[in-house]
């Protein structure tokens, strides 16, 4: 069974405007699976936006939650207070945003934008384990003594965390030449006590010795002691993130995401990187905290085909490396095909269909959905670009009918009457038109005749 890991309900979410109440979203529902990529596509004014800006607690301050929930990690976000909410946004939700250009403060180094974060988190997730530390022990009748053993082992914890990213730092500069190998050795055998370095021949090796280290007996002995409830939180206070360490941190984040050189490139602007680079920026301060849930608004609009591609695949390689859930906010269909497990279609609003990416691609049902196809496809094809006639419906006083109806070519006469409940077409497969009514199906066969010639 599939896990959830965010789940929306019933959600509408409105803005205060000199002109009224905006309803940007009205009734929304949808669940995000862990490891999924869930695409969420429509025109400008859908409602795409809104509802991630929702879910991370950022609307502007004309907006607010009217109805539903959002439930993450057993929390229903829609309650939480900004206090609590920031203990969420960042660490365990984080987002893309479009323009990677606004995204970034052009004179601030990216190296500092990378890091401030880390820092300011660690220093909050430090406070909060301290407090559950002391609050586990407020009656311990050992207090005193136990408080010892664990300042001890956190002090040989830092000790350790320091020099594991002193070594990581040496292995990056012997990489980039930046350091002779007598040098390397000299440097890493002063003051050494937890690992054999005899040569820089295999960095792999090197690295693995590291790593085996930090899951050694060395802290896991807390496993077979009175502080097993508090490893957790004893190893975070342990790992203290100095400004150092997170600038190690910060350049293998940039490493990650495809940034070349990153050790020389932490010390520059944004404005020295292409759009594409600045992009990897900012998806590298969206990753510095470790999400389980990447949100990506956007994220290649302002790219041509090539960076646009190379973006796409490096969400995929991060996403299978990380156990990510993402979310993929876009209007064109012909990116989500590349991208996408599952498919949410958006209009003025409202959810009109969802399904799989195969079901929507292969078998959609919904006539907005059909627009979307064919303004994507027969652009890429380079046809003739067809445009969907008329607006959007007023979202200040919607009608309760198809939203769609003034719009859509193959409306019927109840559409302009009463708006649509979802139809099942599948188990995963669901769409909002009158058109997969009973009574309809002789008229759907004849457009589905019509389209596919």
């Amino acid at each position: 069974m599939k896990q959830k890991i965010i789940e929306v309900k019933d959600l509408s979410v409105s803005f205060n405007t000199p002109s009224g109440e905006l309803q940007a979203i009205r009734k929304i529902s949808f669940d995000l699976y862990k490891k999924e990529v869930l695409a969420i596509v429509g025109e400008s004014g859908s409602g795409k936006s809104a509802t991630s800006k929702a879910i991370l607690g950022i609307l502007a301050k004309n907006g607010n939650i009217k109805n539903g929930s959002i439930w993450f990690q057993e929390n229903d976000l829609t309650k939480l207070k900004e206090k609590d909410y920031s203990k969420i946004r960042g660490s365990k939700i984080s987002m893309v945003f479009q323009d990677p250009l606004s995204s970034l403060n052009p004179i601030v180094k990216i190296g500092k934008q990378i890091t401030e974060g880390i820092i300011i988190n660690n220093k909050q997730e430090i406070v909060t384990a301290k407090k559950r530390i002391n609050e586990k022990l407020k009656y311990d009748v050992n207090r005193k003594d136990n408080v010892k053993k664990i300042r001890k082992i956190i002090k040989d914890l830092r000790e350790y965390n320091c020099f594991y990213y002193y070594i990581k730092k040496l292995l990056s500069l012997f990489k980039y030449n930046m350091i002779r190998e007598d040098e390397f050795l000299i440097k890493a055998k002063k003051n050494n006590k937890y690992i054999n370095i005899e040569n820089v021949n295999d960095i792999n090796e090197i690295i693995s010795n590291l790593t085996a280290f930090l899951n050694s007996d060395y802290h896991n002995y807390i496993n077979t002691n009175e502080f097993f409830e508090l490893k957790k939180d004893i190893n975070l206070i342990g790992f203290k993130i100095n400004k150092q360490i997170a600038k190690e941190k910060a350049i293998s984040l940039m490493e990650e995401v495809g940034i070349n050189n990153a050790r020389i490139r932490f010390n520059q602007y944004p404005f020295m990187f292409s759009g594409g680079m600045r992009q990897r920026i900012v998806i590298a301060i969206a990753l510095s905290l470790d999400p389980e849930v990447l949100i990506c608004d956007e994220p290649t609009t302002a790219l041509d085909a090539t960076i646009e591609a190379q973006i796409l695949d490096l969400i995929k390689k991060i996403k299978e490396d990380r156990d990510l859930s993402v979310i993929f906010i876009t209007h064109d269909l012909s990116v989500v095909s590349k991208i996408a497990d599952r498919v949410i279609v958006m209009y003025a609003g409202e959810i009109v269909e969802y399904g799989t990416v195969k079901e929507i691609f292969e078998n959609s049902k919904h006539p907005y959905t059909w627009a979307l196809l064919n303004l994507a496809f027969n652009m890429k094809k380079g046809k003739k670009l067809e445009t969907i006639p008329g607006m959007l419906p007023n979202l200040y006083n919607p009608p309760n009918i198809d939203m769609f109806a003034y719009r859509n070519k193959y409306a019927l006469n109840i559409d302009f009457k009463y708006k649509p409940p979802f139809f099942k077409v599948s188990d995963t497969h669901y769409a909002r038109t009158w058109l997969l009514h009973p009574n309809a199906h002789k008229i759907l066969t004849e457009i589905k005749g019509n389209n596919d010639g």
